[in-house]
């Protein structure tokens, strides 16, 4: 339950990172004090100190000159509710890891529990560098943060999660009294369901492209981009293979490319399941997951044709990580009856 409380915080920390980069809020916050950080302005010198500190960003020079503090307080609120949510799932996990430790918890279940939990943690301080090392890309001379180091924020975000309700579910699992089935069922759909789930981090890497380089403001029709099946001028940067990381159209059309790939892996795992009469209650989660393939991509639509509204966008990335969170019960359930 711990770690599944974790993967729980993960998955909101990453909702309100959705809110926070969507509302222009990431550069708010122009200093990094991990400690000290903790707590926000209490008076007003110390709001007067944090403005002016935001005033010398180019953010504020180049985007928000003239901006009143009450306006810049909704920005900095955010950013502030994102940095220190981070803190409390840091705390919740080390308060846990510490507890069960001492407990004798880990060393009485063994394996590798103690070596995986300390990589949860290792990649939870590298996440928090991470977060500062992108937001420092916006405060230097353009503001905005690289995209490649939102995309290497978002994928460790998604690692925590995968691993912490990976492991929580390996853990219940072998907890439970129940057996493992006897169905038999190709290796086929387990395979699947494993490429099912690169996809969809494949996907969401270049949906994190797309956010850093506000290349969803582009092309907000469906299915064609504009008219087009794909964007014109698909190779408009040199080398040509650029275009699929930097071109702002080209970028939104391979995110388009893998959701489509993606939702269809997904769709066929529920037609998968149902054809292979997979047993209850295993059955429900691929069922689950097939029924995300439907929604996830739904959601992605709805984003581009509302020109990235909030409410939309926030969903969406919200669906992604249920859509992860589905197959990776559904692959360790999987697992009971495959091995």
């Amino acid at each position: 339950m711990w770690l599944f409380t974790i993967a729980a915080m993960v998955m909101i920390m990453a909702i309100i990172g959705a809110i926070t980069r969507l509302t222009e809020s990431g550069l708010s916050i122009a200093e990094w004090k991990p400690i000290a950080g903790a707590l926000p302005p209490m008076s007003a010198a110390d709001w007067t100190h944090a403005f002016d500190v935001y005033k010398a960003s180019p953010q504020y020079l180049l985007v928000n000159h003239g901006m009143a503090l009450s306006d810049f307080k909704k920005i900095f609120w955010w950013e502030w509710v994102h940095r220190e949510f981070g803190r409390w799932i840091g705390v919740v996990y080390l308060a846990g890891f510490v507890w069960f430790l001492a407990r004798g918890t880990v060393r009485r279940i063994g394996g590798n529990l103690r070596a995986n939990l300390l990589g949860i943690f290792a990649l939870g301080l590298v996440q928090g560098l991470m977060g500062w090392w992108m937001v420092k890309s916006g405060l230097v001379d353009n503001p905005a943060v690289s995209h490649y180091r939102l995309a290497a924020h978002l994928l460790l975000a998604v690692g925590i999660y995968v691993w912490s309700l990976g492991l929580g579910v390996y853990l219940w699992q072998s907890q439970s009294d129940s057996k493992p089935s006897a169905v038999k069922f190709p290796r086929a759909l387990y395979r699947h369901s494993i490429a099912a789930l690169v996809m969809v981090i494949l996907t969401m890497t270049w949906g994190a492209f797309t956010a850093g380089l506000h290349a969803g403001l582009l092309y907000n029709t469906w299915p064609l981009m504009d008219g087009h099946f794909a964007p014109p001028g698909f190779w408009f940067l040199d080398p040509a293979w650029l275009n699929l990381f930097e071109n702002h159209g080209d970028v939104q059309f391979v995110h388009r490319c893998l959701a489509y790939i993606t939702g269809l892996m997904a769709i066929s795992i529920g037609l998968m399941t149902y054809l292979r009469k997979i047993p209850k209650p295993i059955c429900t989660w691929g069922y689950a997951v097939g029924a995300m393939g439907l929604v996830q991509p739904a959601l992605g639509i709805a984003t581009i044709l509302t020109r990235v509204d909030l409410h939309a966008a926030v969903t969406h990335q919200a669906g992604a990580f249920i859509l992860i969170g589905l197959l990776v019960i559904w692959v360790m359930q999987l697992r009971q009856i495959k091995l």
